[in-house]
Order: C-alpha cells, then sequence, then structure tokens
C-alpha cells in the first residue's frame, strides 16, 4: 500500500508582512530542490572608495559563491594621471610591485593592490581573495563584506566599482 506524505505550510507572520505557504507533497519534492528553492542571490556593486561593503548575513554551513570578473576595466587603486595605473578586474594587479613596493596601503599584503578581498566577520574573521568565481562552505554565523585591496585611509585617489555576485545555498 502506497500512503503519501504531505506538508502543510501555513501563514507565518515574519517581521510584520504575512507570508502565506502552501501544500507540498514529500514524495515530488526532493530535499535538493527544496534547498535550491532556498537559495538567495545578492547583487553588490563594489566602489573602490567604500572600504569594507555587502555586510551579508550567512549562517554556518551555507554553500557561499562568489563571483567577480577576474580581468577588466573596473577599479584602480589611483586615478590620477601622474600615478598611470590602468583600471583593472578582482585579480588586482599583476606584476607587481605597485609604486616601487610600496605596501603600506595594502589592506591584505598576501593579495596584490587593486584585487578584490573578502572577509569574514563573526567568531574567527578571515580574509581572502575573490577573482573570478570562488565556492565554500561558511564555517560559523558571521557577516560577509568585500572591499578592493587598498586601506580605507588611502582609497581618496581610487575611482570605479567591481559587480560581485554571492549566491547563498
Amino acid at each position: 500500500m502506497h500512503s503519501r506524505v504531505r506538508l502543510l505550510v501555513g501563514a507565518v507572520l515574519v517581521g510584520g508582512a504575512l507570508v502565506m505557504g502552501s501544500t507540498v507533497s514529500a514524495q515530488a519534492a526532493s530535499s535538493r530542490s527544496l534547498e535550491a528553492s532556498s537559495a538567495q542571490t545578492h547583487q553588490i556593486d563594489v566602489s573602490a572608495t567604500g572600504g569594507w561593503q555587502g555586510h551579508i548575513w550567512v549562517a554556518a554551513g551555507t554553500w557561499v559563491t562568489i563571483q567577480a570578473p577576474s580581468v577588466g576595466g573596473y577599479w584602480t587603486v589611483d586615478y590620477r594621471p601622474e600615478a598611470d595605473l590602468p583600471y583593472v578586474g578582482a585579480q588586482g594587479y599583476g606584476g607587481e610591485p605597485v609604486w616601487g613596493g610600496n605596501t603600506t596601503c595594502k589592506a591584505d599584503p598576501a593579495y596584490p593592490y587593486g584585487a578584490l578581498l573578502f572577509r569574514r566577520l563573526g567568531e574567527n574573521p578571515t580574509t581572502g581573495t575573490a577573482a573570478g568565481s570562488n565556492q565554500f562552505v561558511w564555517r560559523s554565523d558571521g557577516y560577509l563584506d568585500f572591499s578592493i585591496n587598498d586601506l580605507g585611509r588611502c582609497q581618496r585617489d581610487n575611482a570605479g566599482s567591481l559587480p560581485v555576485t554571492v549566491s547563498l545555498g
């Protein structure tokens, strides 16, 4: 004898908004499709002059995918003509050093100037670079932020912005 299991999701009041549910057949809905339906996508335009930006809440155990154009003319760490620095993508400036090896303005000396950095705020803050497409599991609850690899105090001569897509779930 075949029995159907049905999941009834009712109305829920969330933040003052009424969210209506539906009846779903457990036989027809796999856990994979339920996970896919709960995925969130965030489009962020990370400014070269905005410091750390984004502030996206991510729960522990969530799959995070970050996509950003690796190359192209999106932003620069110095727009002044005398600096003669091109606009670059998320990989930043290859062939370091920039400005004769001055690293005093780098937010993270492990990466090139102009690279897109991400950081996780929470229990264990970390920094990494996010050129191209990156996917990983978020380890502990916290916020995800982005910045150009140029310290906030050094960003006044920066220009441009970089489009970043973050998918959670």
